[in-house]
């Protein structure tokens, strides 16, 4: 488990995700090539997960609210819901490096923590209107959210297991 979860967390920092960056969004985007079409929030998650052979219902689950995206990825242990933003920093500064989901008010994308520190990976419909990686603290998107929905995503025993044995990962209701 713990290579696999190293190999997940190499592969998406490291490859999976510079493959999107740049990627334009729009609201209806479905693509599933980086760099050809666009892409909206909830596919550039289900989609990049998919790359990696993780077997999810990737247009249903794209389609969800972010809660559910996280509660069918992330063990219900690791998820934390909070109101302000510091309260996301506070907490975060308690956990350890790894991939996270984070789910705004409307939005849905990666958390990625670091020793550089945290990344919100995502495709944005503000700014350039792309797949792009921004600091939490310079994120237009995060400062203008009320709610903050993160879990756990590469710390997700069950996740692991079920993606080593090439079972299907279920959308939670």
């Amino acid at each position: 488990l713990q290579q696999a979860q190293a190999y997940i967390y190499q592969t998406l920092t490291d490859s999976v995700f510079s493959f999107w960056y740049g990627t334009k969004y729009d609201f209806n985007g479905t693509t599933e090539s980086p760099q050809e079409g666009k892409i909206a929030c909830g596919y550039f998650v289900t989609t990049t997960l998919s790359h990696l052979s993780f077997f999810l219902p990737r247009v249903k689950m794209a389609q969800q609210p972010a809660s559910i995206i996280i509660r069918s990825l992330c063990s219900n242990e690791s998820i934390q819901v909070f109101d302000k933003l510091p309260k996301l920093q506070r907490y975060l500064r308690t956990q350890p490096q790894g991939i996270y989901i984070l789910g705004l008010d409307t939005h849905v994308g990666f958390l990625w923590k670091n020793e550089a520190g945290n990344w919100f990976v995502h495709s944005s419909y503000t700014g350039n209107n792309q797949v792009s990686k921004e600091k939490i603290t310079e994120s237009t998107v995060i400062s203008k959210s009320k709610s903050f929905y993160i879990g756990n995503l590469s710390h997700n025993q069950l996740l692991l297991a079920n993606w080593i044995q090439g079972n299907s990962i279920e959308l939670v209701k």
